[in-house]
């Protein structure tokens, strides 16, 4: 399937096992990633809609965005836990950073910004460029149509 949710488990499951046992030491992180993780894939559903492309069913990503995603929600769940300075590292930043830009680069209106997936799997169409007409005519043109 193209498209599809992403569990909480998947963005758990790029951390280390030392990682996950400090986390899971801490109050409230399993309800701090599902909502971290709801409000990025929202995010990106936005953003895929905003660049005209077709939506799957709700709470659903397209597979070619999925370690994205996933990379963003896990770098916004992370910075949530200020104390934990060692698990936010540069490379994990750039990750999140790199899957904003994406997104916002599929969310613009850019005639060359990347095409997401349709749900249905077939590759989306695109467009060609409409170019406003420089034709004007001027009244004594006119005359006589």
């Amino acid at each position: 399937m193209p498209w599809s949710a992403i569990s909480t488990d998947e963005v758990m499951g790029e951390l280390t096992p030392v990682e996950l046992a400090t986390l899971q030491n801490i109050q409230g992180t399993t309800d701090a990633i599902s909502a971290v993780l709801d409000r990025t894939v929202g995010m990106a559903r936005g953003c895929i809609q905003a660049g005209g492309n077709a939506l799957g069913a709700a709470g659903t990503v397209p597979d070619q965005l999925r370690a994205d995603i996933i990379a963003l929600a896990r770098w916004k769940w992370l910075i949530s836990f200020p104390k934990l300075k060692s698990m936010q590292t540069d490379e994990r930043k750039q990750a999140g950073k790199d899957a904003e830009d994406l997104l916002q680069l599929i969310a613009s209106q850019k005639a060359d910004r990347p095409r997401v997936e349709n749900p249905d799997g077939t590759t989306p169409l695109t467009a060609p460029a409409i170019k406003p007409s420089h034709r004007h005519m001027s009244r004594r043109q006119q005359e006589g149509l």
